[in-house]
């Protein structure tokens, strides 16, 4: 099911060059304004509004595909070692597409975002056009990542 107004579920039906990850519920694909190298989103293939519409058994494949999303990006980018997964789930969470999805970012020790806001919209300024260069190798690189992850 999509959403023909939905942003998201357009992107879905496109043939999408930054896409790295893929299972039956869920794509990873690397922002296009990103806030660093790895930058990445979560999206389910469903159109739902937030989190708290995932079907049990989409929501039981959510955290497995962001395990995998950071080891994809853990070993494809230098110096990486930690990360900041978040998702805003409604409009006073500051969430300003309305279908589920979650920001995937590699964090390096003293890197220039600093403490992610809750309380307020992301850091704009921070943010760049996503380097396809390096996009394009990532992807190439990852490519063996899609359509290998499948339900038991």
């Amino acid at each position: 099911m999509s959403d023909p107004k939905c942003i998201f579920c357009k992107i879905l039906q496109e043939d999408l060059p930054y896409k790295f990850f893929e299972n039956e519920a869920f794509l990873g694909i690397l922002d296009v304004n990103p806030l660093v190298r790895g930058h990445s989103l979560l999206i389910p293939k469903t159109h739902y509004a937030d989190a708290r519409q995932f079907p049990k058994e989409v929501a039981s494949l959510y955290l497995p595909s962001i395990q995998e999303i950071i080891a994809i990006l853990e070993a494809n980018i230098e110096g990486v070692c930690d990360f900041t997964v978040c998702q805003s789930i409604g409009a006073s969470a500051f969430q300003t597409v309305p279908h589920g999805h979650s920001h995937i970012i590699p964090r390096l020790p003293n890197d220039a975002i600093g403490p992610l806001p809750v309380d307020r919209a992301w850091p704009v300024q921070l943010r760049t056009p996503l380097d396809v260069e390096w996009a394009q190798a990532f992807i190439e690189r990852t490519s063996g990542n899609l359509h290998q992850h499948r339900l038991a």
